[in-house]
């Protein structure tokens, strides 16, 4: 799933497209691929979706992912207390669940 994800956002042997390769990074966040996890945080963060972008780097580094950390710390500085803390039980909720 991750590696379609690359495909469609870099165009190798597919047409490029960020909607396709977001939609198979998140299928692979979404089974707890922390790479692709850190993927769409960035994939949010670009589009400006920093709450989503931190909860999706919070994910990463509960897996792991070390890439991850200095972007939440990127992230993490744009976000009032009240967003960071809403992220943070987001995940807690994600790890109940799975």
């Amino acid at each position: 799933q991750r590696r379609l994800g690359y495909w469609y956002s870099k165009g190798e042997g597919v047409e490029r497209d960020d909607a396709i390769a977001l939609d198979w990074y998140l299928r692979a966040a979404e089974s707890g691929d922390a790479q692709a996890q850190w993927t769409v945080g960035l994939m949010y963060g670009v589009k400006g979706d920093k709450r989503e972008a931190y909860f999706w780097y919070l994910l990463a580094i509960s897996k792991g992912n070390k890439e991850a950390i200095r972007a939440r710390d990127y992230t993490e500085a744009q976000l009032s207390k009240q967003e960071r803390k809403a992220a943070q039980a987001r995940v807690l909720r994600w790890h109940s669940t799975r």
